[in-house]
């Protein structure tokens, strides 16, 4: 390789990684922008007004999505314990219990 072709390859690369890092830098500033924040000011006190949440202080904003629906809710167990399996109780028992419905005077009962 000649001199030449080194000091051409050195400033390609210089302005290769000023490139990257423009574009990094813009790519960050978007990100800090962060669409979206904007809202309805209300004053202290002051409710939002209906379809909107208050996202920060006086500060309302509407859902960017829909609410999820309850038919797709799976929610996974966080309850990590070891299993103890009870074939058959120590003790008999019968279960005897009710269900009795308004007792709040004495003609219902």
């Amino acid at each position: 390789m000649a001199h030449s072709d080194i000091t051409n390859f050195g400033v390609l690369m210089r302005r290769e990684f000023v490139i990257a890092a423009v574009s990094v830098l813009v790519v960050a500033a978007q990100g800090l922008a962060q669409p979206g924040r904007s809202g309805t000011r209300v004053q202290p006190g002051q409710e939002c007004p209906p379809g909107t949440t208050e996202v920060r202080p006086n500060l309302c904003q509407a859902p960017e999505t829909a609410p999820p629906s309850i038919v797709d809710y799976r929610p996974k167990s966080t309850l990590v314990t070891p299993a103890h399996m009870v074939p058959k109780s120590k003790f008999p028992s019968i279960d005897f219990h009710g269900h009795p419905g308004d007792i709040s005077n004495a003609e219902a009962l």
